[in-house]
């Protein structure tokens, strides 16, 4: 068994570069492209059905102009277009990001019953401030991180592997 076959532990190790590269892009497109409203404030949102986080972004853009404020706190709620309330639950565990120029917290899960559009209104007492709609990062992060741990693991046992065979094949 060549040199060469240490070549083949690259594989793994490309491949879970890729997986990263490729998770942390989507993961930011999925920022960049969340539906954003400007606190205290109201906006009138198009949603599909299923469940959301509403993340409090201390650092953001809207419509070219960025917000920054560190702490901030709303009363906020969301109702259909017959006038139907959709209830907003504070959130038990936190999760953030930073990621694509906009920093967030969670602040609220809603499920939202089914598409249309939804009056989203808030009330605050401080500065202006962003919430966005997001679906929740937590399922990607963490295929992407397994991605490139897998990949990593796969490229050490490839290359342990090479380097016992061609130890066993010089004696």
């Amino acid at each position: 068994m060549g040199r060469l076959w240490y070549l083949a532990a690259l594989v793994p190790l490309v491949v879970g570069v890729v997986v990263i590269v490729t998770g942390l892009r989507g993961l930011a497109d999925d920022v960049e492209h969340m539906q954003r409203v400007v606190v205290p404030g109201e906006r009138t949102l198009k949603l599909d059905a299923g469940d959301y986080v509403i993340y409090g972004e201390t650092v953001s853009r809207v419509d070219g102009v960025s917000y920054i404020n560190e702490s901030f706190n709303v009363r906020c709620g969301l109702s259909a277009a017959d006038g139907t309330t959709i209830n907003l639950e504070a959130k038990s565990s936190s999760s953030n990001y930073q990621l694509a120029g906009y920093k967030g917290q969670s602040m609220f899960n809603v499920t939202v019953p089914r598409a249309g559009d939804y009056h989203f209104a808030c009330e605050g007492d401080s500065k202006p401030a962003v919430l966005a709609f997001g679906h929740g990062f937590g399922m990607k992060l963490v295929f992407t991180i397994l991605g490139g741990v897998f990949g990593l693991l796969l490229t050490g046992g490839v290359f342990l592997f090479v380097f016992l065979k061609r130890r066993k094949a010089k004696k």
